[in-house]
């Protein structure tokens, strides 16, 4: 996944912008605007999970699996 587009907000902005959606009236300015913002949103969340598999994988090579959990018989 590649590096959306940055924007930039300011509060103001952003409750302007939750405000004209509040009443169904966006823009189409406010339209783009909430594509690139969530466009942002998945590709961060996926480069978070990336990097906690990458992490995971790396200390697993480092340290190894660890010992196994017990197994409880009934």
């Amino acid at each position: 996944m590649s590096h959306p587009e940055t924007i930039t907000l300011s509060a103001a902005e952003g409750e302007a912008i939750i405000a004209r959606l509040s009443v169904y009236a966006p823009s189409r300015a406010d339209c783009e605007t909430l594509i690139q913002v969530l466009r942002m949103y998945f590709w961060l969340a996926a480069a978070v999970q990336e990097a906690k598999l990458s992490l995971k994988k790396l200390r697993t090579l480092l340290f190894g699996r660890g010992p196994k959990p017990p197994r409880w018989r009934a």
